[in-house]
């Protein structure tokens, strides 16, 4: 039974993502994605002479599929938000939060912070410690179907939230 699809150079060589996996070839591509590939890799890669393969059951002792992670059914939408947004005065507070036991929803990094958010939005709110404009941080990404956050520099700035 054919259980999915490889790309293999002349060689022999498997291929994936345009990264020789001769090292792991235990990727499994469905039969549309290894089309899709193969078409890019010929225009790309025409002097390779790549090939599809059909990867039969028990061929690979641990495949993985790429598709199997993305089937997962606890995926989180995660929503980057710039430290900008979070006035300096609750930075120390959005840190001891990280610390406290009894707080396991929010996560201190060395550039910011992962807030994972509860589902209904009035769950989100009564950080000790931390302003109106934070909690409609997260009440407005839960609404926007967002279940986490990441506050850190480099993140995105959104025009509706103030800057600080």
């Amino acid at each position: 039974m054919i259980i999915g699809y490889q790309i293999e150079d002349k060689h022999g060589r498997n291929w994936h993502d345009n990264i020789d996996r001769a090292d792991n070839p235990c990727t499994v591509l469905s039969e549309q994605s290894a089309i899709k590939e193969l078409k890019i890799l010929q225009k790309t890669r025409p002097e390779r002479d790549f090939r599809m393969i059909a990867v039969l059951e028990g061929d690979i002792e641990y495949p993985f599929f790429e598709w199997s992670l993305t089937a997962a059914n606890d995926q989180y939408k995660t929503l980057g938000v710039s430290i900008c947004h979070i006035p300096l005065d609750e930075h120390e507070a959005l840190n001891e939060l990280s610390y406290a036991p009894d707080c396991n929803m929010i996560m201190g990094r060395n550039t910011g912070w992962l807030i994972k958010l509860y589902d209904e939005p009035e769950n989100n709110l009564g950080y000790n410690g931390m302003g109106e404009e934070f909690h409609n941080i997260l009440v407005s990404a839960v609404k926007a179907g967002y279940r986490m956050i990441e506050i850190d520099a480099d993140a995105q700035v959104h025009d509706q939230f103030p800057i600080f």
